[in-house]
């Protein structure tokens, strides 16, 4: 089993770079096609495509 953990700032399960670039969904989708399960997850206040869901969370 592999856990892909984020970096520092806001990410969603795919840390996109940029719109073409998303390491962790690469990643994934080469170790699932080998048999590991792979669990990933989006970062408190991210939701799908980058949207930030509360940007409270964010504030310091």
């Amino acid at each position: 089993m592999s856990l892909l953990v984020h970096g520092s700032g806001v990410a969603d399960k795919d840390y996109y770079v940029n719109s073409k670039i998303a390491p962790f969904k690469q990643i994934s989708q080469y170790l699932s096609e080998r048999g590991f399960a792979v669990l990933k997850y989006d970062k408190r206040g991210v939701g799908p495509n980058f949207t930030v869901a509360d940007a409270n969370v964010w504030e310091m």
